[in-house]
């Protein structure tokens, strides 16, 4: 990504004020768990962990889920819900106007607004219109959508930053929301580690020294499949087979590309910090998406980084899709790990399949 001198001016996150405990989940509920164990991404096959014993990051997967091989919540104590009234658009907007705050930068100047909505308010179109709208940006201001679901914040940075280093718009506004609270079977595991919020980014100009040094991604097809919304009954979800939750073709191949992303992580990390002129020793702080409790450990042991500090919002938030990078960041800015000229790598995975890596200069 050819596009220095591009960073982060602002950060807002939205999180909704109900907080949903562990103790949501009925004694009954968890020990029904066990009857879907297919359905749990910490519980894969012994065939499967023999597999990955075979390479250094596959072993670290293993020990990292091992920790939490006992905790039918995976790492989660809480996880916020939206009420019942709230769409994706409503966060998005509330997100987008703290960082807009954040930033000290007005609607008017904001020159693209990329967008990704887990769920959006309609199916088709997406909320990119009605957020556009409701903030007041320019007419001119293309509005549009980036579906790389978990993975869409670091795919838009790498659409925004080159977009603003042309000097085709001087800032950008980034928003990611995460609403799987709508969508879940909370009689299936993997419902304990979904939650509710709503980030957004500013970007614009900063020093030649500082933002975004260098991205890199990754797609890998062979695993569309292993993070889907589908029907309870496998229709077509266009067809009226009821209503969408979370699930997967093939659940094994979903349980091995979590435990995998050590690998993926070490490689997109290695190219963007070479491409960013910087080595692992010069990192001070590492930030990941957040599927469960062990994927930040996966991620940063795989990929060198374990000397690093890190921050993780798993146990108080869960997996919020998008949003676990910016509201990482968000919360390492207000515990004094970030600081200007920090140099921050950042990592994610996402649905479809792809993964991303990037190397931040904090400051401007």
């Amino acid at each position: 990504m050819k596009a220095r001198g591009i960073g982060i001016l602002g950060i807002g996150v939205y999180l909704p004020p109900e907080v949903r405990r562990n103790d949501y989940w009925s004694a009954e509920t968890i020990r029904g768990f066990s009857a879907k164990s297919k359905l749990d991404l910490g519980a894969p096959s012994q065939e499967l962990i023999d597999r990955l014993r075979q390479s250094e990051s596959g072993r670290i997967a293993v020990e990292e889920l091992a920790k939490w091989k006992d905790d039918p919540f995976h790492g989660a104590s809480e996880r916020r819900a939206a009420a019942p009234e709230v769409q994706s658009s409503d966060m998005e907007v509330l997100a987008a106007e703290a960082a807009l705050d954040d930033a000290g930068v007005d609607p008017s100047e904001i020159g693209l607004l990329l967008l990704n909505s887990f769920l959006p308010d309609q199916a088709v179109p997406g909320n990119a219109g009605a957020v556009h709208k409701r903030l007041g940006l320019p007419q001119s201001t293309p509005a549009i959508e980036v579906d790389g679901v978990c993975g869409s914040f670091l795919l838009q940075v790498q659409l925004a930053a080159p977009y603003l280093a042309t000097g085709a718009a001087k800032r950008a506004l980034l928003v990611q929301s995460s609403l799987q609270s709508r969508c879940c079977d909370y009689t299936d595991p993997l419902s304990t580690t979904l939650g509710d919020a709503a980030s957004a980014v500013v970007l614009g100009p900063v020093s030649r020294t500082r933002g975004f040094l260098a991205c890199a991604s990754a797609t890998d097809g062979n695993y569309a499949g292993v993070a889907v919304l589908v029907t309870k009954d496998g229709t077509p979800w266009y067809a009226g087979g009821g209503p969408l939750i979370p699930g997967s073709t093939n659940p094994e191949r979903t349980r091995e590309v979590i435990l995998r992303a050590g690998e993926m992580a070490k490689e997109s990390v290695a190219c963007a910090l070479a491409e960013g002129g910087v080595s692992p020793p010069a990192v001070d702080l590492f930030v990941s998406h957040q599927t469960i409790a062990a994927f930040n450990g996966i991620c940063r042991r795989g990929c060198g980084l374990e000397h690093v500090k890190t921050l993780d919002t798993f146990a108080r938030f869960g997996s919020v899709s998008a949003c676990a990078i910016p509201l990482n960041m968000y919360y390492a800015r207000n515990e004094g790990l970030l600081v200007d000229d920090a140099l921050v790598v950042g990592f994610t995975t996402g649905a479809g399949f792809n993964w991303s890596a990037a190397v931040l200069r904090w400051g401007r």
